[in-house]
């Protein structure tokens, strides 16, 4: 949700009033797209969210963003416990409410069974997010500016943003699926969130 608050707050009067932001093409993941600090906040400022240097750089393309969200599909979602942890005060959690309630560390989205398309319809419910009410399809590119749209699945019930660095269908509306597996990949990254 706080993804989807940057997001909303980019096409805002706010951000960049509707247009769309740069992408960071910066095959190197480095933050602005450039090492060097003059040419983040000048000529590169466009990848801001508010196309000058005083906005939230990265939110579309460089490296795909992990996000504290998921489809709990309960059983059926393959890594979820692994990823997210089983014990008390993890981020999935030890027991039925934990895991299926969102709070203000993680957002937990509804699943339909084990479908896809169905738990993505579900996301009706959530509001904010920049997840269904900016896409059009569950699958696909059907998200604003032609961004991806793929929900995350059973296999893959963790939300990442944005896109990477040489993806057309990269933006700050994009969201898709994917689980890491005892891998470290240098084109998946996350953010530091300062909770109140």
């Amino acid at each position: 949700s706080e993804w989807g608050a940057v997001a909303y707050l980019s096409q805002s009067s706010y951000g960049l009033n509707g247009a769309e932001i740069k992408q960071n093409t910066n095959s190197s993941y480095i933050t602005g797209g450039s090492s060097t600090k003059s040419t983040i906040y000048t000529t590169n400022a466009e990848q801001s969210t508010t196309g000058n240097a005083y906005g939230v750089y990265d939110m579309s393309g460089g490296a795909f963003e992990y996000t504290a969200s998921y489809v709990n599909y309960d059983g059926s979602s393959s890594n979820l416990s692994t990823n997210g942890g089983t014990t008390p005060g993890d981020l999935y959690g030890e027991n039925a409410t934990e895991q299926t309630s969102s709070t203000k560390y993680k957002t937990v989205y509804k699943a339909s069974g084990t479908s896809t398309k169905n738990s993505y319809n579900f996301a009706i419910e959530k509001k904010g997010d920049g997840v269904y009410e900016t896409s059009d399809d569950y699958n696909g590119t059907s998200a604003w500016f032609g961004s991806a749209s793929n929900f995350s699945s059973t296999s893959s019930p963790f939300f990442i943003r944005g896109g990477g660095y040489e993806l057309r269908w990269s933006g700050v509306f994009c969201f898709h699926c994917y689980v890491e597996t005892d891998n470290n990949y240098n084109y998946h990254s996350f953010r530091m969130v300062l909770a109140p």
